[in-house]
């Protein structure tokens, strides 16, 4: 599954990096790296953890795309949750 939250950024599963079907941040700006809920990451001149983004696009998503969101959220405790 992919979820695109922003022209750049991607949620998905479909990359080497997950694990147990759990998605990935992906920005396709960069290098297309993968990045998890508390890895650091630039958007929009702002640097921030990858949790924050998701979270701020994932609470307009609805069924199995808002259940992945929840998932990629929930591997960090203390982060943001949906």
């Amino acid at each position: 599954m992919e979820i695109q939250l922003t022209p750049s950024l991607v949620l998905t599963d479909e990359r080497a990096e997950c694990r147990y079907g759990i998605p990935v941040l992906v920005n396709r700006q960069d290098d297309a790296t993968a990045y998890g809920p508390a890895d650091i990451i630039q958007v929009y001149h702002q640097t921030q953890p990858a949790a924050h983004v998701v979270h701020r696009f994932a609470k307009q998503l609805t069924g199995e795309e808002r259940e992945a969101a929840a998932l990629f959220l929930n591997q960090w405790p203390d982060g943001p949750q949906l």
